[in-house]
């Protein structure tokens, strides 16, 4: 007999994170825990990640996330579409005043 397929604890989807999981999993064949796996590595990835001081150097991490699925069936790749738009770049049509970075606003 088949396990039940977990189900994301709500306790694991506070704030801004969990809102936007909630609002793009709604309707979807999307797995919550998928995009919010996806959504933490591209912000960590954004704030330039996390960092390991050793003496006064600052070492970043590599961040890897994995989401694993029965091959062609599990459609991995749902989690990746609203978080790769909500991190897109703002399309700007004069060009003096597009971001260099989404977070950073600095212009280019």
């Amino acid at each position: 007999e088949p396990k039940p397929y977990p189900e994301l604890s709500p306790r694991a989807l506070p704030g801004f994170a969990g809102e936007f999981v909630e609002a793009v999993t709604c309707g979807t064949e999307a797995d919550p825990a998928a995009v919010l796996l996806t959504f933490l590595t591209y912000f960590a990835a954004q704030v330039n990640g996390p960092r390991l001081f050793i003496g006064n150097t600052a070492h970043r991490a590599i961040l890897f996330g994995v989401i694993a699925g029965q091959s062609s069936v599990a459609r991995k790749g749902t989690s990746h579409a609203p978080v790769h738009t909500l991190f897109q770049e703002p399309v700007i049509p004069d060009a003096k005043y597009r971001s260099s970075s989404v977070l950073t606003g600095s212009v280019q």
